[in-house]
């Protein structure tokens, strides 16, 4: 027992110890860095300097528990469209367990509050391996008022009965709605438009 002490006390004085301990707070905080660097990219909106923190096979989990490639050109589509819509994101760091980074995200948008939904509130998990995000997975995705499906989905129905729509760049073939940054522009016109009848049939 007394050689167990012994052996210890010297592991200790040689820093064996200290530097494992030391190792594994690097890898927190590589993780750490990682996550917050991606994080800060998001918040500017750019989606090259948010590549720059994930891997060439970055992944995210689907509800079902599939995984989903990243979409690198629709990211950079989204960001070109949140950019006309004003949107403001802020992160908070929630918890780091080993490479698993937790982050509670929040964005505004002129969207958002056209909708009258307020804005959205996001927990999500990342996961780094060698230094950049593997692995990306929602936890909670919520809005603070109200449903994003029923206030879009009403917004779109009241679009496409507007006479004599001409919008190439806003409404697919389909009738589905395109999010980019040539179809923000119109379609944050039609949302305003959209508000003020919203708003009119209440006050009236």
């Amino acid at each position: 027992m007394k050689l167990i002490v012994l052996i210890s006390g010297l592991l200790l004085l040689a820093g064996c110890i200290p530097e494992r301990t030391k190792s594994k707070n690097n890898f927190h905080s590589e993780a750490l860095e990682t996550v917050t660097g991606l994080c800060k990219a998001r918040e500017e909106l750019s989606a090259e300097k948010m590549e720059k923190y994930i891997e060439d096979d970055f992944h995210t989990f689907n509800e079902d528990g599939s995984m989903r490639l990243y979409n690198r050109e629709m990211a950079k589509s989204m960001c070109e469209w949140e950019k006309v819509m004003n949107a403001r994101w802020t992160h908070e760091i929630l918890g780091v367990n080993d490479s698993a980074v937790t982050v509670l995200l929040k964005e505004k948008n002129d969207y958002y509050t056209l909708l009258g939904l307020g804005g959205s509130i996001q927990v999500s998990e990342y996961t780094v391996v060698n230094g950049k995000v593997k692995y990306w997975k929602s936890k909670l995705f919520i809005m603070e008022r109200g449903s994003q499906d029923e206030a879009f989905s009403g917004f779109r129905i009241w679009l496409l009965s507007q006479p004599d729509l001409n919008e190439p760049k806003l409404i697919r073939r389909d009738s589905s709605i395109i999010f980019s940054g040539d179809s923000a522009p119109r379609m944050l016109h039609w949302m305003k438009e959209w508000r003020k009848v919203v708003d009119a049939n209440r006050a009236g």
